[in-house]
């Protein structure tokens, strides 16, 4: 009985894993579409940070980690410098 608990909870854990590495999968993806939407509108990342009002660093850790790092007013502040808007779209995990 206790090895299948720990069994059940070796699965539920490994889903759990998976979920979040889905979910930083995402938001990685969400970093490299804003870097594609900067590098389209050819802006450097000092040219857009400035626009958005935030540190170059700040957004080369968008770029690479994703949005989830900073607030919804700066992604929102990055999406208007690079003449787009914030959508959200929820998914079901698979």
């Amino acid at each position: 009985m206790l090895w299948c608990q720990l069994r059940e909870t070796g699965r539920v854990a490994r889903e759990k894993e998976n979920c979040v590495s889905k979910q930083e999968q995402a938001y990685k993806e969400a970093g490299e579409r804003i870097k594609q939407a900067r590098l389209t509108a050819a802006l450097s990342q000092e040219a857009l940070s400035l626009d958005a009002d935030l540190d170059q660093s700040t957004l080369s850790k968008v770029e690479r980690l994703g949005p989830h790092i900073v607030s919804w007013r700066k992604l929102e502040a990055i999406a208007a410098a690079l003449g787009c808007v914030v959508e959200v779209n929820f998914k079901p995990i698979p």
